[in-house]
């Protein structure tokens, strides 16, 4: 489908702006680019209508309901090697899938499993998701019961070859342990083979000595019980790009080895190296109506920012057309 803009109304333009923004899958580059092109041909005193309705219509659709965030960002009892605000507060915006937060949730509170895998294609929207629980700080949210569980995040990137080293994950993972577990904290600073990898950079070196000396042996130590805690970790697909003895690889040997309250979230590309090779007591996520739950949440999320009359009858023809169910069930839509 091809649009003229020189030759449409304001109306008419406005409403091929906002299906083009269904076609472009919401994205917020296209979005960003779709606006600064609305913004330009919107010059003239006729086409101040549009421009209106353009601006508001970018608002709306870029609102967020996150609070305070967790970030990893850490400077004691070392600063963190990296973190993840710029990631996290770049892709927080999230509308919908509260069906999906809340099934999430169960698995991880209140079953015996490890932890939840959730794969899925590129565009479904994983590092939003992820980025909307370490930020949903209200206790109005429904990510809420994981969010004030969750100890920490790390966030694999083709783009940051920090990220995906084994050796600052596990650095840290311990920091993040040891903000909540007082007794933890106090074992990495006085263990003196806990002390050698964690303070210096012989965790880098040998990320599998870290994990044993730096976390498994201080969680051995520890004689109070601990509540549950979560650690996600977002696009394990990207942590396995430089090779073996890759993030994923350290979590599928040495994750059963930890205690039962700490549980994972993983989220990754829906490819079979990953599913085959998680660590035991991992779930893989399925719902069998989630194509159509994560339908009725993009129809939602369109018809709760427009209006206009007569674009929303255009736009619910548009939503009921067999091309957005094929893109929607292929994940292609992201929101």
């Amino acid at each position: 489908m091809a649009f003229s803009l020189d030759t449409c109304t304001a109306d008419e333009k406005f409403t091929n702006y906002i299906t083009l923004v269904v076609a472009l899958k919401y994205t917020q580059e296209g979005l960003q680019d779709l606006v600064k092109k609305a913004m330009d041909d919107s010059n003239s005193s006729n086409n101040v209508k549009v421009k209106t309705k353009i601006q508001k219509f970018m608002e709306n659709t870029l609102q967020t309901e996150c609070g305070e965030c967790k970030t990893m960002d850490f400077t004691f009892p070392w600063k963190s090697d990296i973190y993840f605000d710029y990631f996290i507060k770049a892709r927080r915006h999230f509308v919908g899938r509260e069906w999906l937060i809340e099934d999430i949730a169960y698995n991880l509170l209140n079953t015996d499993e490890r932890g939840v895998l959730l794969a899925a294609e590129i565009g479904f929207g994983k590092t939003a998701l992820v980025s909307h629980i370490s930020c949903s700080s209200t206790k109005l949210s429904p990510a809420f019961p994981i969010y004030k569980n969750l100890i920490g995040i790390h966030l694999c990137s083709y783009d940051f070859e920090s990220t995906m080293i084994p050796g600052i994950f596990v650095c840290n993972m311990a920091v993040s342990l040891a903000h909540v577990l007082p007794e933890f904290g106090n074992i990495i600073q006085t263990d003196s083979m806990a002390n050698e990898y964690l303070f210096s950079r012989k965790c880098i070196k040998e990320p599998y000595g870290c994990f044993d000396f730096g976390i498994l042996n201080p969680h051995r130590r520890i004689k109070l019980e601990f509540n549950k805690l979560i650690f996600i970790i977002d696009a394990l697909d990207e942590c396995i790009e430089i090779g073996s003895g890759n993030i994923f690889s350290l979590l599928s040997e040495r994750v059963h080895l930890l205690p039962a309250n700490l549980k994972f979230l993983f989220t990754s590309r829906n490819i079979s190296h990953i599913r085959d090779n998680l660590p035991p007591g991992m779930l893989v996520y399925h719902n069998p109506l989630f194509w159509k739950k994560k339908l009725e949440d993009i129809k939602k999320f369109i018809k709760r920012r427009l209006d206009n009359t007569t674009v929303n009858e255009q736009i619910e023809n548009l939503l009921s057309s067999s091309d957005l169910d094929k893109n929607a069930s292929h994940g292609s839509i992201k929101f």
